[in-house]
Parts: C-alpha cells; sequence; structure tokens
C-alpha cells in the first residue's frame, strides 16, 4: 500500500519534470543526458502495453526529446522513477519490462531506472538487484541514505527545491536539524499546494527537533515573500516593506528555532551564551548553532568554533 511519503516523493518529481536533470545532479552527482534539452521535458504514461505485459505501470515516468526529433533511430533520453520503501522481489521482474517498453517508445534511445528509497536497507537491495535485471544498454541509479546529498545551503534549495525536499525525506530523522534552513528556502520556492503537501508530510517524517526549529522558523523568516505558499504561511511577514524589517524578522525567528531546539535537548545556556545568542546579528551563524544543538552534549559545544590551528 503506498504511504504518504511514497506519493510525496512521486509528487515532487511528476511536478517538476523539467528539473529532473538537476535533480539527478544534485541528488547524486550524476550528469544525464549532459546537452539535452530539460526544458522539453514531460511526464509520459507510465503504464507498460498491455500486449507486454497487462496491468504494470512504474510510478513515474519523464521523457526528454531530442530537437529536433530524427527521422531515424533514438528520438530521447528516458528516467523511470521508482519509489521503494521495502525489497520486494517482483521488482527484478517488472523493472526489466519498464525499462524495455521504455526504451522501445524511445526507437532505442537511453533509458535510466532510477530508484528512490529512505532506507538503507532497501537501497543496497536495489543496488544488488538492478545491475542483474538491466540490460547493459541501460543505466540505473539508486538514491538513498548512503548517496543522496544532504541539502543545506539555502542557495541550493532556491535554485533546486526538489533536490533539498528529496534530501529531507531521506534524510529526516538522522541528525535533520541541519536541514531546516533548505527545507524553509524550498517550500517557500514551489508553488502553495505543493509546499503544504511536502510541508505537512515532512513534519511526521523529520525529528522533534527538527519540526520545532521548522515551525518558528517557517513563519518567522523572511527571505522569500513572492510564492503563494509564503503570502500563506508567514504572516508576520506580510506587512513588513522593507529589507532591514525582515532581516530582523528571520533573525528572531532563528533564535526562538534554537531556544525550543535548546530546550528538547536538555541543554541550558549560561548568561554569557544567552547574550552571545541575544546580540548576534549573523543569520547563518545562528543556522550553524542550529545544527549543532542537535546532536551537542553541551551547551558549550553548540558554540565552540573549531581551532585556527
Amino acid at each position: 500500500m503506498p504511504s504518504d511519503l511514497h506519493e510525496a516523493i512521486i509528487e515532487l518529481i511528476r511536478g517538476a519534470p523539467t528539473r529532473i536533470l538537476d535533480l539527478l545532479r544534485d541528488a547524486v552527482g550524476a550528469e544525464v543526458a549532459p546537452g539535452i534539452d530539460a526544458t522539453r521535458a514531460r511526464v509520459a504514461d507510465a503504464s507498460v502495453p498491455q500486449l507486454v505485459a497487462p496491468a504494470h505501470a512504474s510510478d513515474v515516468v519523464i521523457e526528454l526529446p531530442f530537437d529536433p526529433v530524427p527521422t531515424t533511430g533514438p528520438i530521447g533520453v528516458t528516467v523511470i522513477v521508482e519509489v521503494q520503501r521495502e525489497a520486494e522481489s517482483a521488482k527484478e521482474l517488472t523493472w526489466p519490462i519498464y525499462w524495455a517498453s521504455a526504451r522501445y517508445r524511445q526507437r532505442g534511445g537511453l533509458v535510466y531506472v532510477v530508484m528512490v528509497t529512505e532506507r538503507v536497507s532497501v537501497a543496497r537491495w536495489a543496488t544488488r538487484v538492478l545491475p542483474a535485471v538491466i540490460p547493459q544498454a541501460g543505466r540505473w541509479l539508486v538514491i538513498g541514505p548512503d548517496t543522496m546529498a544532504r541539502v543545506t545551503d539555502r542557495d541550493v534549495a532556491r535554485r533546486d527545491p526538489e533536490a533539498a525536499l528529496l534530501s529531507a525525506m531521506i534524510h529526516g530523522g538522522r541528525r535533520d536539524v541541519e536541514l531546516v534552513p533548505a527545507i524553509d528556502e524550498a517550500c517557500s520556492t514551489i508553488s502553495a499546494d505543493r509546499g503544504i503537501v511536502m510541508y505537512e508530510v515532512l513534519t511526521r517524517r523529520l525529528s522533534r527537533e527538527a519540526v520545532a526549529a521548522l515551525e518558528v522558523l517557517m513563519p518567522k523568516t523572511g527571505i522569500v515573500w513572492t510564492s503563494e505558499f509564503a503570502l500563506k504561511h508567514r504572516g508576520e511577514g506580510r506587512e513588513e516593506g522593507r529589507e532591514e524589517g525582515r532581516e530582523e524578522g528571520r533573525e528572531e525567528g532563528l533564535r526562538i528555532a534554537l531556544s525550543k531546539v535548546l530546550t528538547i535537548r536538555g541543554l541550558i545556556l549560561t548568561d554569557i551564551q544567552r547574550a552571545l545568542v541575544e546580540q548576534t546579528g549573523s543569520p547563518q551563524l545562528i543556522e550553524r548553532w542550529i545544527g549543532r544543538a542537535a546532536t551537542a552534549t553541551s551547551a558549550d559545544d553548540v558554540f565552540a568554533e573549531p581551532s585556527s590551528r
């Protein structure tokens, strides 16, 4: 039975087919179909023709046609995405069928089978199975905890929100407080409907510390105010017209987020440390403290700076 996380990952990829190449690059460093124009990418029929194998369909199929379309030979590249939360022996039979059907439609074009999972054991299972069942003419990738990049940077999340959200879904529950700024940025970059779905799924996927930080940060930060999601969920910032006011709102939200994470972890600040938090004017520094607070064993560990030696 498909889970909320399963469906969310499918929607994340299906909702932005033109960014599939960016997603694969930022997720696992894979340069798929270099030189091809991804703006012409489209979600294709994921079902297998009934003459081949009745009642089978992959999760998402994205086709990237060549421009111009040649009269003979391959007409494009296909990316088949399968989301797996459990190892299923039946996939050893259906994955090669999906690959063969897509390759036929592309007149022999390159076909990638991409398996996405948040579980290490499933990723390792797929890494064993895919090279055994996908013919040598095909390509395969596994996106899982050991291969998916941890997207923590706001700039990356703004450029590729799908990669940031997929990172959060895969790494949620594992040192995930450091992912919160990127999640915030990504949810504010995509459309309102998609942002709401992703936010709700992630609040069930992330650790308590990360959820506490996210719940405070999303209404308070003031970096992006133009998307529908931001207008719906950042009420504090709607009336702020000046950049200075937005930056102050962001800093205050980060301070509250840090306080919540520290409280959940049972870390008590000294008067000096508390004053340091109140006086700093660097949002980036507070975000760094939030990330440390998720795993620190003492308040001193949160604020300790690496030795310059």
